[in-house]
């Protein structure tokens, strides 16, 4: 997040910035990481204008869609957070 900016804001930004979309909907959801130390929000984003692309390929390698099942076999950053991305899928769907 930048100075001053709520979490909103930043994932709307940083979707801009990063996949090329302007943002319509994003819902925040609670989702634990196992850092305790570490402050994030997450956001479930259901509807947005534009074609999803790799705008920043110097931090990203790839840009996919993921069902929920396919993301129980995906290496995530945290593991914990597994089973509440896929409930958080699974709900917007």
């Amino acid at each position: 997040m930048e100075p001053g900016e709520t979490a909103e804001q930043a994932v709307r930004r940083e979707c801009r910035e990063e996949l090329g979309v302007e943002i319509d909907v994003a819902v925040p959801v609670n989702i634990g990481f196992s850092d305790p130390n570490l402050t994030m929000t997450t956001f479930v984003v259901t509807r947005w204008r534009g074609e999803p692309t790799n705008s920043a390929p110097d931090e990203h390698d790839d840009l996919r869609w993921f069902t929920p099942e396919e993301v129980a076999g995906l290496t995530l950053a945290d593991p914990a957070t597994r089973s509440a991305l896929q409930d958080a899928a699974r709900r917007s769907a």
